[in-house]
């Protein structure tokens, strides 16, 4: 998500009144068994995907904030910056007829996408509108048909983005791009997944085969990242580099955030590890935004990790006091993790 619209996201949430969605809990001894582990180890191993994934527990996110039913503004603005990551597509409806269609930080629960533009797709569960996104899907001339193989609506033309619908559209659908994201959509009930291309759809419905719970990059990178309510990764040279905010005991615990690196090469982790800690150290001054990144640290710790065949690398941020969270994500969107590492 860019800064401008993680911003219009949280000002948003200032001037609305939200139902506390309960956290959902976490299950299971091991990083596969919590909630991030659980949504992203399901997606279909696709190697269309390189590896890239946004994962939001957003009604955690929405708890945190301090944003029960009545209240108009967030009580709590270190947790409310990152309210909403996750759901990065449909983070703009948040506001007017947009929070009845779809995806919307406002109410989801749980939040995922995979894959690239124009080849992302974006799944949604608890807290969606399955049936005012058919319905609306449907006036606008939707079909029902198999998407992924699975019974579905089918807007129009694979990528599509249908701009000449949007003065039919009474529902909410902001731009052209917002309802191209629905192009190709299955709807559960209470679930919403929908791209503008079958195969990333498919991928989150676990398509037919082998999903990431046997890719041991991203079964590392989960094992990395651990319980997690909100990350972000993508395949950059030969590496996945993730980061995330991990769950914290309540509101009043200061936000701690991991930066995870799998490389590929296993043999590669020790190099990047040291490429790491020379950042996190101040003494890499190529790094763009590294002087400001550190400002918000209290401290760090790098760590080499191993999963199963693959070796991880971790760093573990200690936020200041004060500081809003996501400063990894921050960083991440900024592209200054893959120079903090050299990849």
């Amino acid at each position: 998500m860019s800064l401008c619209r993680r911003f219009a996201v949280v000002a948003a949430l200032a001037v609305a009144g939200l139902g506390l969605a309960a956290a959902m809990a976490s299950a299971g001894s091991g990083p596969a068994g919590l909630l991030f582990g659980r949504t992203l180890l399901a997606v279909y191993d696709d190697p269309a995907l390189q590896g890239d994934f946004e994962f939001g527990d957003v009604a955690t996110q929405r708890m945190l904030a301090g944003i029960p039913p009545g209240r108009a503004v967030a009580g709590n603005r270190i947790w409310g910056s990152i309210v909403g990551d996750g759901a990065t597509v449909d983070d703009a409806n948040v506001t007017g007829k947009s929070v009845n269609i779809g995806v919307s930080p406002l109410t989801v629960d749980v939040a995922l996408s995979v894959g690239t533009p124009p080849h992302l797709a974006i799944e949604a569960r608890g807290g969606v509108n399955p049936s005012g996104l058919r319905a609306a899907l449907l006036r606008l001339g939707a079909k029902p048909g198999a998407v992924g193989g699975h019974a579905g609506l089918i807007l129009g033309a694979e990528g599509a983005l249908h701009p000449d619908l949007l003065g039919n559209s009474p529902d909410g659908f902001d731009s052209a791009v917002s309802l191209g994201d629905y192009d190709r959509t299955v709807l559960g009930p209470d679930l919403v997944v929908a791209a503008t291309y079958s195969a990333p759809v498919a991928d989150l419905l676990g398509g037919s085969g082998a999903t990431f719970a046997t890719n041991a990059v991203i079964v590392a990178t989960v094992d990395c990242l651990g319980d997690v309510i909100a990350a972000f990764g993508e395949g950059v040279h030969g590496t996945e580099l993730a980061v995330g905010v991990l769950r914290p005991a309540n509101a009043s615990t200061r936000p701690i955030e991991e930066i995870c690196a799998v490389p590929s090469d296993a043999a590669n982790a020790g190099a990047e590890a040291a490429s790491l800690r020379r950042s996190l150290a101040g003494k890499a001054s190529t790094v763009p935004y590294l002087t400001q990144f550190l400002q918000t640290l209290s401290r760090s710790t790098v760590s080499v990790g191993t999963a199963g065949s693959a070796r991880f690398v971790r760093a573990t941020l200690y936020d200041r006091p004060n500081v809003p969270a996501g400063v990894s994500i921050h960083a991440f969107e900024l592209n200054a993790v893959p120079k903090m590492l050299r990849t």
